[in-house]
């Protein structure tokens, strides 16, 4: 090989160095470079939608929180109304029926609820509503943003107000 570039002319072994280094830039460039911005930039753009949904779910926990400071014993038509068919009842005389997935007892009197595409603003008004009427308290809380705006999917867990 040694051989062989010496017997090339000095035009020669100059071209070929010459197209040798543009040939290890053009690689450079489109193995190496051109890949890394572009995985780059999409990592950047994940960071943003998960720093959005990030504070979606603060301003969510804010609104959910401040629902959650009034606490009363369940004050019904019926006391003995277990809190699961109040919920069920109450979620679909509000509406919410065609959202709501599931309703199962739960602990010592309390209820899991699990809507699915339920609109966040209505999701915390029913919450307020049942806290404000009924002093229901809501023991745990699951969200997440689903791909329709301002919907989630929420798993809770119901309580009564004195427990």
């Amino acid at each position: 090989m040694r051989q062989w570039w010496q017997e090339l002319a000095p035009r020669e072994r100059r071209t070929l160095l010459l197209g040798g280094i543009s040939l290890g830039v053009i690689l450079f460039y489109f193995v190496l470079w051109q890949p890394l911005r572009e995985d780059t930039a999409q990592l950047a753009g994940d960071v943003e939608e998960r720093q959005a949904l990030l504070d979606w779910s603060h301003g969510a926990v804010s609104q959910i929180r401040a629902l959650g400071g009034v606490e009363q014993m369940i004050d019904s038509e019926d006391p003995e109304q277990a809190l699961f068919a109040l919920a069920d009842s109450h979620a679909r005389e509000a509406g919410l029926g065609d959202v709501l997935q599931r309703v199962e007892p739960s602990g010592e009197g309390g209820a899991r609820i699990v809507f699915e595409q339920i609109a966040f603003d209505e999701l915390v008004d029913w919450i307020g509503a049942l806290q404000s009427r009924y002093g229901i308290r809501v023991g745990q809380l699951s969200l997440q943003q689903s791909d329709l705006g301002g919907r989630v999917d929420a798993q809770l867990m119901l309580e009564p107000g004195g427990a």
